[in-house]
């Protein structure tokens, strides 16, 4: 009976490493989109970046971040465009660069999504706000 119960608990105590270790190459993943989200980023880039294949890390991704990869990585770069939005006076085409949208266009309809606001109206209300 003992030799069965360790053998249980040996086997947990692999699987919760197993699990920290994806919890890991999640973690590395979410690290370098915070380093490199200036960069044109894919999930294949970020796949080769953790040895994983890229759909393997997407499903890890949505299931320890509870969000896909594009997803998150259009709402960090976001967040960035929104600091540069009201601490600079930066035009919103190179808000976009600076955060790593090679397409303008592409980065107003998600500045737009996400927001719920134009980048102008974003900078004009934060602006106003701080009036």
């Amino acid at each position: 009976v003992e030799e069965k119960i360790s053998l249980v608990l040996i086997g947990i105590v692999r699987q919760m490493a197993a699990d920290q270790d994806l919890n890991n190459v999640v973690q590395v993943a979410i690290d370098y989109i915070k380093a490199n989200y200036r960069n044109n980023l894919n999930l294949q880039v970020i796949a080769d970046q953790v040895n994983y294949s890229p759909s393997y890390l997407s499903f890890l991704f949505k299931q320890e971040t509870g969000t896909n990869f594009i997803d998150y990585l259009n709402q960090y770069r976001i967040e960035q465009a929104k600091k540069l939005l009201r601490d600079t006076n930066d035009k919103n085409y190179e808000v976009a660069y600076q955060v790593g949208y090679q397409d303008e266009k592409y980065f107003y309809q998600i500045f737009k999504r996400y927001t719920g606001l134009t980048a102008s109206q974003y900078r004009e209300s934060f602006r106003l706000n701080k009036k």
